[in-house]
């Protein structure tokens, strides 16, 4: 049985917080689906990682969902719920589901100071802005209306819910009248680490939440056996890199934008009509012969909306995947580049990959993985639609092509 159980509701937020436990050498395995997991659900690794996929459920069904695995895992003796750092989602349906489950006080840390989410005040704050202010809070799917975290909670939730701030030694007193969910300030990653050896020695870990920023902090404190000896790295295998966006995100239509401006060749995907579908396959794949690189993504995702893809966004994935499965078969093996966790989740799906083992991060919340299937295995580079600069699509082309890498345990 595996020490830790992360449950996550989107798959890049799954591996965000797995990449946390590759850097320290801890076992850990991503499945796209509790289905998916099978087998691994009773002899897992160090660190298990489960997409629940319940973001864009409604409240009811994302507590089912989570309420299984937990039941199905009720021996795993550290459980942390992977939220959105932007708090989207069902945020107090999900924590109140594992707090019933789990027991209670449940510390909640949202914050991940190194990528700009901070907590102040039970406040969450981005780069500095209220959450609701930020471009996040008007996400298409799961808009967020409060920056005040227990008003987040309160739209799904009854639960009483306390905040505790640095230095957390001075909350010591009041642990004993925490009974609901327990919101954690953090401004500096020094916090998150200070918060996870507090909640280690009170014994107060066994059921926690936070997104991927606490999970690294968690993984320092809890009793994970032995690192393993690092493998000498080696280089990648010589393959060209197909970029993969669904993301709706500005912050990857602009790095898209900028790769396009640049040289990088692109098709959009998604064609109806089965003679523009195989065109879209075609080009791209002479592309990636030819430049070694292409883009490809939903009209949306790519700066070209049309009317009814934004109301569709699971068919536009699908459709996404099957012209890359098309892609694949005419040209062979490719790296991925994958924005945006639905359109992953598809992907996976369409390309019989069963589960990812994160190897390492390029730079925060962008994390190489190996997804591995019955009869092959193929590297996947995943990001969150919001993080990353610009130039982030030639930043992972001349990663791949130069970059030694970890050998997956």
């Amino acid at each position: 049985m595996c020490t830790l159980l992360v449950l996550a509701d989107d798959l890049s937020g799954a591996l965000d917080t797995a990449a946390g436990a590759a850097k320290k050498g801890i076992p850990v395995r991503v499945y796209s689906s509790p289905e998916s997991a099978g087998a691994a659900l009773e002899k897992g690794p160090g660190v298990l990682v489960i997409n629940t996929a319940t973001r864009h459920l409604d409240p009811a069904r994302a507590r089912e969902v989570l309420g299984e695995c937990l039941r199905r895992l009720s021996g795993v003796p550290f459980v942390y719920k992977k939220t959105d750092s932007a708090l989207r989602g069902n945020t107090g349906a999900e924590l109140e589901e594992l707090l019933r489950r789990r027991g209670g006080p449940l510390p909640f840390i949202p914050a991940w100071p190194r990528m700009g989410r901070t907590t102040a005040g039970g406040r969450q704050f981005i780069d500095g802005t209220p959450l609701d202010e930020t471009e996040l809070a008007r996400d298409a799917l799961n808009p967020v209306r409060h920056s005040f975290i227990p008003e987040i909670i309160a739209e799904q939730s009854k639960l009483p819910v306390s905040l505790a701030a640095p230095p957390f030694s001075g909350t010591e007193a009041g642990t004993e009248k925490w009974s609901g969910i327990v919101i954690f300030d953090a401004r500096t990653e020094g916090d998150l680490f200070a918060a996870a050896a507090f909640l280690m020695e009170k014994g107060l870990l066994g059921a926690s939440a936070g997104c991927a920023g606490f999970a690294e902090a968690l993984m320092t404190v809890l009793p994970f056996p032995p690192e393993k000896a690092p493998v000498p790295a080696r280089p990648f295998p010589r393959r060209p890199l197909l970029v993969v966006s669904g993301s709706r995100h500005t912050a990857s239509a602009a790095q898209i934008r900028s790769a396009l401006e640049n040289g990088v060749p692109g098709a959009a995907a998604g064609g109806e009509q089965a003679a523009s579908f195989r065109e879209e396959i075609t080009s791209c794949a002479g592309f990636l012969a030819d430049r070694g690189i292409c883009i490809t993504g939903t009209r949306l995702s790519m700066g070209m909306e049309r009317s009814g893809e934004e109301g569709d966004a699971k068919n536009a994935a699908r459709s996404l995947a099957k012209t890359v499965k098309g892609i694949i078969e005419k040209t062979g093996p490719v790296h991925l580049a994958v924005f945006g966790g639905d359109t992953l989740l598809c992907l996976m799906e369409a390309l019989g990959y069963e589960y990812l083992v994160p190897e390492e991060e390029i730079e925060g919340g962008v994390v190489v993985s190996r997804a591995h299937g019955r009869r092959d295995s193929v590297y996947v580079v995943t990001k969150a639609g919001s993080f990353g600069g610009k130039n982030l699509i030639e930043k992972i082309h001349a990663h791949m092509e130069t970059a030694p890498r970890p050998v997956s345990q």
